[in-house]
């Protein structure tokens, strides 16, 4: 590839093209099927092998299809809070059925959809969207008036099939992560035991006999903290939990050592795992002081019990964590040194995990970085 920097030349290119994109417009250079969408309710879906496509994809499999071809589905309306840098758009073969939410195009003999699909991820749709009630909504007359830019039919084929690879490297990115994160949930259900059990399933060759059960509040503190979501700073030296999940900073530290972290409000409460200092806002529950057991063991217990908090939180549209929720767990456990087994495979299969994310956002800012420069 080489770079350009001219006026309806992209940044990169491959090095046997050269000349100038030429400005088109979106409804002169498709053909639109909006006409053959029909919305069915979920209740009156027949469930069968074709995927049944809205403004996010695939909603469902139904057991009739109302387009047959390749085609660019592109979301006619979203919810006005959406990333506009990820617009929905996808390219689909094949025999489907599409509701009224997405609409259909296929491209005219001088274009590619493949080419285009990919095009259509990097431009400014705020330019073509209006918002109304909380949602977005892109008109047939505006999807219409969509400008962008295109060459001869050989760059085209070159560029989407670059874009094609790269999203088969990024899929089976994400599907390793996938599996390590499902292999990590079987793992946490076989090596805790389950309700009215006191053995796990799966367990270190050495280990034996039942584990005892005793309230969690027998062996560790919780604790809230006093701080406010104001008394952030921006790229403050030390971690501040607050009562989200999003993790904060400040310039001082209220406490120093291990701790396991819960925030106050969510859809759902996973714990986290520090060690260092840190502050605690008001509204995050901080657990600490760990007698005669592992942090870590009951760090990977604690995301066992997810339902419990969920259960004992109190909200409809936000769910609030309380103190007295904490009372409810109840701790099993086996000997100190089972427990530091337990932890250390965890903490490995957690860092598995982390590496594998690493490299899926690593893809994903690659391709990210060459939509902006690949095209113009």
């Amino acid at each position: 590839m080489t770079t350009k920097n001219k006026v309806r030349v992209p940044k990169i290119r491959f090095k046997e093209f050269s000349g100038e994109w030429k400005n088109k417009k979106l409804g002169d250079n498709v053909s639109i099927f909006d006409n053959k969408r029909v919305p069915i309710k979920r209740g009156n879906r027949v469930s069968g092998k074709f995927p049944y496509y809205g403004a996010n994809g695939i909603q469902d499999r139904v057991s009739e299809y109302t387009h047959n071809g390749q085609f660019i589905l592109i979301a006619e309306d979203e919810t006005d809070s959406i990333d506009l840098t990820n617009y929905p758009i996808y390219l689909v073969n094949g025999k489907i059925w599409v509701n009224n939410h997405s609409h259909v195009v296929s491209c005219l003999n001088s274009i590619k959809n493949i080419y285009l699909s990919y095009y259509l991820k990097n431009i400014n749709w705020s330019k073509y969207l209006v918002s109304s009630s909380g949602r977005y909504k892109l008109s047939l007359s505006s999807l219409k008036e969509i400008n962008y830019r295109d060459t001869n039919i050989y760059e085209q084929s070159k560029i989407g099939e670059y874009f094609s690879k790269l999203d088969k490297l990024i899929k089976n990115q994400e599907q390793k992560v996938e599996q390590l994160k499902q292999l990590k949930r079987g793992y946490l259900q076989k090596m805790f035991p389950q309700k009215g059990a006191l053995v796990p399933r799966l367990r270190f060759r050495g280990f034996s006999g039942e584990w005892e059960e005793r309230k969690l509040t027998n062996f560790v503190k919780i604790k809230t903290g006093n701080k406010n979501v104001e008394d952030n700073v921006l790229n403050g030296k030390y971690n501040f939990f607050d009562r989200s999940s999003v993790l904060k900073h400040l310039d001082t530290y209220d406490y120093d050592g291990k701790v396991i972290v819960y925030p106050g409000e969510g859809s759902s409460f996973m714990p986290k795992y520090f060690n260092g200092k840190y502050s605690l806002h008001q509204r995050a529950y901080g657990i600490t002081s760990f007698k005669k057991v592992d942090a870590k063991f009951i760090f990977f217990f604690l995301q066992t019990q997810n339902n419990l908090f969920l259960r004992f939180s109190v909200g409809t549209t936000v769910k609030s964590l309380r103190m007295d929720s904490f009372r409810h767990v109840y701790l099993k456990y086996g000997t100190n040194i089972e427990q530091v087994k337990i932890g250390e495979y965890f903490t490995k299969l957690d860092k598995l995990i982390k590496l594998q994310q690493q490299k899926l956002s690593k893809l994903q800012q690659l391709k990210k970085g060459y939509l902006q420069k690949m095209f113009c």
